[in-house]
């Protein structure tokens, strides 16, 4: 691979670059929508980054119509014309009048796929989704109000095949590609700061100004840890223009959502921003109540016409009455059990979680792009549960048991410095960045958990169960200090087929200290991960591609990495991907497709030697399959977006030990994990009104590695009625579930319960935004 990546200056481009600055009287203007459209292609999109630069290259010659909008502005259109030269255009935009500064929320999204998108989830290069040899899926927050999003798992789930659900302690867990828990990897505006089960916690999406989905490995962009998807929540920014925007809703449960966001000028160079929300619902099962907060503030400072500095502060709380599962009774979920908790009344999950970074960009020359990012990130939480519910045949009982107690206090920190360029050698260009990230990693861990408190009660009507009160006990503290390198690069190998390649090299420091005995383990990994790529335009429109990508974990979180587990390599996994990306019909269909083999080797099963048990690095598993999604607009009234995910997951050598005795998985599908999953989402305008409808089918599971315990398939049905009201607001009137299908996303106790979703439900939500 690193010779790969040094041949890539010596590798000719072809077609011209189109590349400038938007500014107003008082400055650069970021964010600005920019396009360029000719016949018989695609339509190119980008928005101008901190210093108001935008750039499209690779662009065959000829007459292009250039557009640029921004809310608050009015808009400008030019004809432009292209050679095999670059071209600078820089705009200055006028400002409109405050009784025109209008940005109206358009209930018919016709860019759900977002393929002209710059792929900043997928890649550090500045490249639309469509020239990604990768799978990526770009939720926005206009998508997440017109689908009727209202948390992040929502949110998640928009993505083709992916299912989310609440594992756990009300942690979000999500499953793709054949793969979920902790093979996916959660961030926070491109930070990781721990494992989903570590860090990953309920929120609304309100604060957020979208989220994106990176199918496959991704540790070339976010480290160890990210084999099976990178999901990024993606915070709003403070940005150079007035604007509010607020959402109120109310619905079945109990349920209120609000929000409101302010963002404007403080200086003629200094944007502040300031969003707040709040959601709490009593819950559709018995004692699960929810609060989630939030507020997030952003300072933008143009400090030169090429140096912007933006200063961004997050707050959340979230405190949940935790339900974790309803107990099979021979081997079904019994409709008389359909609401019922059987967790302790007073049990708590709590948690207070602090993101704070500054983001300096300086254009060096139109060339070169210097980007410090620096971050910090804390995170507390306090957990008292009963996780274990099982039916007992012989009792006729439910047991409830593993009360299980965690205290946490983590705190992240660290800095990401790159450089992104373009440059020509012998007349031949090269698209690249390259840069050095270090953070250090402080957990303090402490809890419980004991399986001798035990309580039984009636399935059908259980007796309150309180918390026994034990304390917590501080166990371990883990140091985790990781220094990376990384570089990128994108070239044209002839005016059709182009190259990608990245490498990123790691060096994980981590020190584990058992409080107890105030013993350290220490160990050093160095991984080396990467990706190459190859995309062909079959024409401009269309294109092919494929890809190789490698990625790491370790056999357990690292937090949880022990000195007897540290003897253990990293777990390497590898995806080989095949897909198709296009715009054909007039430009009124969009499609994605891609054919993805992934596999986890080295992953700890269980062997027995002269009747001694050991763990050992030989299992494997293993997913292949197709993804197909699609955007379908026949008129500029009807929309339809629909995607399909069809895999074969398994445990391609997997053994476990029951009684004593070793037992092979070997074939079996993992826990949670379908094979198929489809969504269809339609809209019809009438005038204000706009008519919605989504469909989502999930293939059958299991709960549980024997594949004894299956998870039946299921359909929702969602249906809203949307009224577009004066000045850019939106009404809406939406029904969740209407079928009432009774069904579960995720299995609990080890697959002896299920968690059940919410029955049919009801909301009215008033949306604005000017």
């Amino acid at each position: 691979m690193k010779s790969f990546l040094l041949l890539l200056p010596f590798v000719s481009l072809y077609g011209a670059d189109l590349v400038g600055t938007v500014r107003d009287a008082q400055g650069v203007i970021a964010t600005a929508n920019v396009t360029l459209s000719a016949p018989s292609q695609s339509t190119r999109q980008t928005l101008t980054d901190a210093t108001g630069q935008y750039r499209f290259t690779g662009l065959p010659a000829g007459e292009y119509q250039f557009n640029v909008i921004r809310a608050g502005y009015e808009s400008i259109q030019r004809k432009v014309s292209l050679g095999d030269q670059p071209v600078t255009l820089d705009v200055t935009l006028k400002p409109s009048g405050l009784a025109t500064v209008l940005d109206v929320v358009d209930t018919t999204s016709n860019s759900a796929l977002q393929l002209d998108s710059t792929a900043t989830g997928g890649t550090l290069l500045n490249i639309p989704v469509r020239e990604l040899p990768a799978s990526i899926s770009i939720i926005s927050q206009q998508m997440m109000q017109e689908r009727g999003v209202r948390t992040a798992i929502e949110a998640v789930e928009q993505s083709p095949g992916m299912i989310a659900g609440t594992s756990v302690g009300s942690i979000p867990s999500f499953t793709a590609r054949g793969f979920s828990g902790n093979n996916i990897t959660v961030m926070r505006d491109g930070i990781r700061q721990n494992t989903a089960s570590q860090s990953a916690r309920p929120l609304d999406v309100f604060l957020l100004d979208r989220v994106e989905v990176l199918k496959g490995p991704a540790s070339i962009l976010f480290g160890e840890g990210a084999i099976g998807a990178a999901v990024n929540y993606v915070t709003k920014e403070a940005q150079p223009r007035f604007l509010t925007d607020g959402i109120l809703s109310y619905g079945s449960f109990n349920t209120l959502r609000t929000g409101f966001g302010i963002n404007g000028p403080l200086h003629r160079r200094v944007h502040a921003r300031a969003d707040g929300s709040f959601y709490r619902t009593d819950g559709y099962m018995n004692d699960s109540a929810q609060n989630l907060g939030g507020v997030n503030t952003g300072l933008r400072y143009q400090i030169a016409n090429s140096i912007t500095l933006n200063l961004n502060g997050t707050w959340m709380q979230d405190f949940t009455e935790s339900y974790y599962g309803t107990p099979l009774i021979n081997g079904r979920i019994d409709p008389r059990t359909r609401f019922l908790n059987y967790n302790m009344r007073d049990n708590l999950a709590k948690s207070k979680n602090r993101f704070a970074r500054a983001t300096l960009d300086w254009q060096l020359n139109p060339s070169w792009h210097l980007r410090n990012y620096t971050f910090l990130a804390t995170h507390t939480l306090d957990w008292r549960n009963f996780e274990g519910y099982a039916f007992n045949p012989t009792t006729q009982l439910v047991d409830v048991s593993s009360y299980f107690l965690i205290w946490r206090n983590d705190m992240l920190s660290g800095n990401r410095t790159d450089l992104q360029g373009n440059f020509r050698v012998f007349g031949r260009k090269v698209r690249t960045v390259s840069g050095f990230q270090y953070q250090n990693n402080d957990l303090q861990r402490g809890g419980l958990s004991d399986n001798t408190i035990r309580r039984s009660v009636d399935p059908f009507n259980p007796a309150p169960i309180i918390d026994p009160g034990r304390n917590y006990v501080r166990d371990r503290d883990v140091l985790i200090k990781t220094a990376s390198f990384f570089t990128e690069a994108v070239m044209d190998i002839t005016s059709r087929l182009k190259a990608i390649g990245g490498f990123r090299q790691e060096r994980i420091a981590l020190d584990y200290t058992l409080r107890a005995t105030n013993v350290t383990s220490s160990k050093v990994f160095s991984p080396p991960t990467g990706r190459v790529g190859l995309l062909y335009n079959l024409n401009s429109l269309m294109n092919l591609y494929g890809s190789y990508t490698k990625a790491v974990e370790p056999v357990a979180q690292l937090v949880s990495l022990t000195g007897a587990n540290q003897v253990f390599s990293l777990v390497p996994g590898r995806q080989i991907e095949f897909g198709s990306k296009g715009t054909f019909w007039a430009q009124k269909v969009d499609f994605t497709v891609a054919y993805f083999d992934l596999e986890k080797r080295d992953i700890l099963t269980q062997t027995i030697v002269d009747g001694r048990q050991f763990a050992q690095q030989i299992g494997r598993q293993t997913a292949r399959g197709v993804e197909i999604s699609s955007l379908i607009r026949p008129t500029s009234r009807f929309t339809v977006s629909a995607d399909a995910s069809f895999s074969a997951p398994k445990f391609a050598d997997f053994q476990e030990v029951v009684s004593g005795g070793i037992v092979s998985r070997t074939g079996n599908l993992p826990p949670n994990v379908p094979r198929r999953v489809v969504n269809v989402w339609a809209n019809q305008r009438f005038g204000r009104f706009d008519v919605s409808g989504t469909v989502r089918f999930v293939g059958r599971r299991f709960a549980d590695t024997p594949n004894l315990r299956p998870m039946e398939n299921y359909t929702t049905l969602d249906a809203a009625l949307n009224y577009r009201l004066e000045r850019g607001g939106v009404l809406s009137f939406r029904g969740r579930n209407l079928g009432d299908a009774l069904y579960a996303t995720w299995s609990a106790s080890g697959g002896t319960a299920l968690r059940l979703e919410a029955p049919r439900s009801y909301d009215v939500t008033w949306t604005m935004r000017f």
